[in-house]
């Protein structure tokens, strides 16, 4: 029997996670909850599939061990914005969680990366390529800001909108960062890795795309997975060549 793990201490967002689990169709018998000793067992037997690790929950230690010996195994951290350990990590791991958690943010991440995942492919490579041409961790962008740089996970942005002398750059949680600049910049860092320019306004993530849809006119329109409609200015054929070839 397949197994799933979660390793973390945070009652919270490990009930988000297990019932979050349970709702994409994983029984609650293949849960391993905070017991890292089965974790490692079931890791050993290769009936791992993969699973979540809170950082805070977890020694370093231990940590590179499990990530050792889950080879065949799909793992996602937690981790908080500041947190300095993935910085040591030369092991692959599959996908980050920025804390605090949302339900959706983490049912993107189950049905991307664990739904479709089968005994045959146990024997691919641990990390699995999302709309990007395969990581090792998900790479950052850097916005400099008046003195300060912030740095982005770029699997945590949805999209970035042209909005005057200003982008908007709307992250998957939600929230909304203005960053002074033209969204013409941003090309270099997120075209041809993950991301697609729709319109001249628009940059999307492709993995948040969730609908195509033309009008009588022909005109089109992209539908993001938070509800979000965007007009397009490529043609269909174009842009259904462009997603399928970064899958």
């Amino acid at each position: 029997m397949e197994n799933y793990f979660v390793i973390d201490n945070e009652q919270l967002s490990r009930v988000t996670l297990i019932e979050s689990l349970i709702l994409s169709g994983i029984k609650s018998d293949q849960i391993i909850k905070n017991d890292i000793e089965e974790t490692f067992k079931k890791a050993i037997d290769g009936v791992l599939v993969g699973g979540f690790i809170n950082l805070d929950s977890i020694d370093e230690k231990i940590l590179i061990k499990l990530l050792d010996i889950s080879t065949n195994s799909k793992v996602i951290l937690l981790m908080d914005r500041t947190c300095s350990i993935i910085e040591k990590l030369n092991y692959p791991v599959l996908d980050y969680l920025l804390k605090p958690l949302n339900t959706e943010q983490v049912h993107r991440v189950i049905s991307s990366h664990f739904k479709s995942f089968s005994i045959a492919s146990r024997n691919a490579p641990r990390v699995h390529s999302i709309a990007t041409n395969g990581y090792h961790r998900p790479s950052r962008l850097l916005l400099s800001e008046s003195g300060r740089v912030r740095v982005l996970y770029k699997n945590q942005i949805r999209y970035l909108k042209a909005a005057g002398n200003y982008v908007e750059i709307h992250m998957n949680d939600g929230s909304k960062i203005f960053h002074r600049g033209i969204l013409k910049s941003f090309e270099d860092k997120l075209i041809g890795h993950g991301f697609i320019r729709i319109h001249r306004s628009t940059i999307v993530r492709m993995d948040v795309i969730s609908e195509i849809r033309s009008n009588e006119k022909g005109l089109l329109k992209l539908i993001v997975d938070c509800g979000t409609e965007f007009p397009v200015s490529k043609k269909k054929n174009d842009l259904i060549e462009i997603i399928e070839s970064s899958i």
